[in-house]
């Protein structure tokens, strides 16, 4: 027995399991649940890995091509993308014509976002502004890249300042602010303070491996670092906190793998969505259980882990793509504090697990090398990714696909196939397994009568008026509206600006660019960064596609064309004068990225505005609800809209056959609470600090009539929240419980 599995066993606790009998008793049940899983997921690959090998077969020909370790028809293996351009090639060096063609796509650009921009305002709504406004402040900060003459002055900058950079970019430096950043969050917490600490990370690591040769960027410990500075920023949202949780989905899936370790049986699970889908419940469940977690702590810990190696395989990946080990630090760090990054790290969600597959699939997608154990591991990752979630792998064979439609139509007609057999093998592979399973299995049915019984968007689906729309009439009205807007959403400003400039440099005639950053690159690019930034094609798929949730998905795919722009913005310049440009942009992005993902406070809150309701429950709200779970019985009982998930979702957790929906959201009318007979819980504190999500009646915009309610971000004073203390059962300073035998308005 290893040292580890000593100690888990002698340390774990469980639920009805005594401390070193818990780990043992989880490993137990392991077989146990493998037995209860279908042979449908097995049979799905095994056909999915006959049918791609004939696929593979018909289009490669019986002919054996050129294999070893070659690049797949995308060029030859550059060390190095930076060229001595000068200034000069950032508006191309080739030939008028090209010039002028370029500059005509960059004026198309300014008069598209301009006209978006009047309607915009014409719309009267704060987002659509809010996001023409984001448009328009890219292209000017990319006119700035490129036309600007600012190297001279940096370069000034740079010779004034010359040992705070040469300090600023070393290792050492980059360390000690892992150390600092940390020792922020313990001392001043969550905050501005600690944003910059983590941005100045992230902007040390950058600002080296832009300077640094492309052979001795990419150390053990650079990537070391990146992955500690993203697993700090996860563990700073989500273990900081009793529970966090920024949508009921959390609560729903802690409580599947709770329902799983009460039952220790996947029929806990029968009936759900997740049935067919069960890894990412079971292996939280078992896990919980060896060490001795709640479910809920246990998945974000899972993150905390899972998340930076999901940095280093993107730092794999784009180096296998573009032959630059430099590019491939770069997408690493712009990963590493996107806010989806963040967001979907600090998550209970399956997405989260099925993400981490996306990066580990994608680079053993990228080996250009005929070796069967990659295409062994590739099969494990397939198996275990179609037992997981079904959306978000759907995502994935679309955004892959387009890599392989590339592979697939260079390899036609050509002779050297063979790095590129494996890569689309693999990719068919995954294709068919997850149809057959889907089919199968009856996952299919999910997406089928989402669209068509239960989204938005279907005649019978969820009314869209559960959102509240509001409009202005005047553009200062309109700009203040989408202030809370533009503060979480500016980080795309910078990030936008850097993808052009990539672009332009990539597309001008005359850039010296390795040939192997055209295809996959910039056609993965393309295809993502639609479903990555909100745009007025969203429209269209607007209440069915679940666009939210493709962010994630696409991140991969759009942060080396970023990377491609941060490298050649430091080759476009003077070597001086790109310290402080570079310094300066990733610095501000990453404050804006990791505020942008935060909650609790974000950069919203930071600036003024209340982004909205608390995302998390404090000991005193569990406290209170273990209270009232203890003590209710079978009446009801009102609270926010989250408390009374958790609640019902506690309840469920214990093997009751469905959700009780005696817990009821409670709500406000013209600023004062509203309660119903029975028990109210009260989350005291956080209604008068924070604010938290409660039924508004009605909700005050001209768009509904009195009868509409709607779930919105709830703040009240003292005054509103004046509580009757002869009806308060249980108070411990933060939250409070009342009861009430009449049905009488008021708190």
């Amino acid at each position: 027995m290893t040292g580890a599995a000593a100690w888990l066993l002698a340390t774990a606790g469980g639920s009805g399991v005594p401390g070193p009998n818990a780990a043992a008793a989880a490993l137990l049940a392991v077989p146990g649940f493998v037995g209860e899983v279908p042979l449908v997921p097995g049979a799905s690959l095994l056909g999915g890995s006959l049918v791609g090998y004939l696929v593979y077969r018909v289009v490669s020909g019986s002919g054996d091509g050129a294999g070893g370790d070659s690049a797949p028809l995308t060029g030859v293996r550059s060390s190095s993308t930076r060229q001595a351009a000068g200034r000069a090639g950032a508006t191309g060096s080739g030939s008028r014509a090209g010039r002028l063609l370029l500059l005509g796509v960059l004026v198309a650009l300014h008069a598209a976002v301009l006209v978006g921009l009047v309607l915009a305002v014409d719309s009267g709504r704060s987002r659509f502004f809010g996001m023409t406004v984001i448009g328009l402040a890219s292209a000017l900060l990319l006119d700035f890249l490129l036309f600007a003459p600012y190297d001279r002055v940096a370069t000034a900058v740079f010779e004034r300042t010359r040992p705070v950079w040469v300090v600023y970019q070393d290792p050492r430096f980059a360390t000690g602010t892992l150390a600092l950043a940390a020792s922020a969050l313990l001392v001043v917490g969550r905050g501005v303070v600690f944003f910059l600490m983590v941005a100045l990370l992230f902007g040390s690591l950058v600002l080296r491996a832009v300077l640094a040769d492309d052979e001795s960027v990419a150390t053990p410990g650079t990537l070391a670092l990146l992955g500690g500075g993203a697993g700090l920023l996860l563990a700073a949202q989500a273990l900081t906190v009793p529970y966090y949780v920024r949508t009921l989905d959390t609560v729903y899936h802690a409580t599947l793998a709770e329902r799983i370790t009460s039952a220790g049986s996947l029929a806990a699970v029968a009936g759900t969505r997740y049935a067919d889908l069960p890894l990412f419940h079971t292996l939280s469940s078992v896990l919980a259980q060896m060490t001795g977690m709640d479910a809920r702590t246990l998945m974000g810990v899972l993150f905390v882990v899972l998340f930076p190696v999901v940095v280093v395989a993107g730092f794999a990946l784009v180096r296998n793509l573009t032959g630059s080990r430099r590019l491939g630090v770069l997408a690493g760090a712009l990963a590493a504090f996107s806010p989806e990054f963040v967001a979907w790290g600090t998550q209970a969600h399956v997405q989260s697990l099925s993400f981490v597959f996306l990066a580990v699939f994608g680079l053993l997608f990228t080996k250009w090398r005929t070796d069967h154990r990659f295409t062994a591991a590739a099969a494990v990752v397939t198996l275990a990714w179609i037992l997981t979630h079904h959306l978000s792998v759907f995502m994935a064979v679309v955004l892959l696909g387009v890599w392989a439609v590339w592979l697939l139509w260079a390899a036609v007609g050509r002779s050297d196939i063979g790095p590129v057999r494996r890569p689309l093998y693999q990719y068919v592979v995954l294709t068919i397994s997850v149809a057959v399973y889907w089919v199968v299995s009856g996952v299919v049915w999910v997406p089928i009568n989402w669209v068509t019984e239960f989204s938005p968007a279907a005649s019978s689906g969820a009314p869209t008026t559960q959102f509240l729309i509001e409009f202005y009439s005047g553009p200062l009205e309109l700009f203040g509206a989408a202030a809370p807007f533009l503060f979480t959403q500016l980080h795309y400003v910078p990030f936008l600006a850097l993808a052009g400039y990539g672009l332009w440099t990539v597309l001008r005639s005359g850039g010296e660019v390795p040939s192997r950053v055209y295809p996959m690159v910039l056609l993965g690019f393309f295809a993502a960064i639609l479903v990555f930034v909100p745009n007025p094609a969203w429209l269209v798929a607007r209440g069915i596609g679940a666009l939210n949730r493709w962010g994630i998905m696409a991140l991969l795919f759009v942060v080396p064309v970023a990377a491609l722009g941060l490298e050649r913005l430091t080759a476009d310049s003077s070597r001086g004068g790109a310290v402080p440009i570079v310094a300066l942009l990733v610095v501000t992005m990453a404050v804006l990225s990791v505020g942008a993902g935060f909650t609790d406070p974000s950069i919203a809150d930071e600036a003024g505005y209340d982004k909205g309701a608390r995302k998390h429950l404090s000991t005193g709200d569990i406290d209170a609800a273990a209270h009232v779970l203890q003590y209710s019985d079978d009446g009801p009982v009102g609270s926010s809209h989250v408390m009374s998930g958790y609640m019902a979702h506690a309840v469920w957790a214990d093997l009751a056959p469905e959700r009780p929906s005696r817990f009821t959201t409670l709500s406000v009318r013209e600023g004062q609470l509203l309660t119903e007979p029975g028990l109210t819980l009260i989350e005291e504190q956080s209604l008068r600090t924070d604010g938290v999500k409660m039924t508004l009646q009605p909700p005050e915009s001209e768009v509904y009539d009195g009868s509409v309610s709607v779930l919105a971000p709830v703040s009240l004073d003292a005054e509103a929240l004046a509580l009757d203390r002869r009806s308060v059962v249980y108070d411990n300073s933060d939250t409070v419980v009342t009861f009430q035998t009449d049905d009488a308005d008021g708190g």
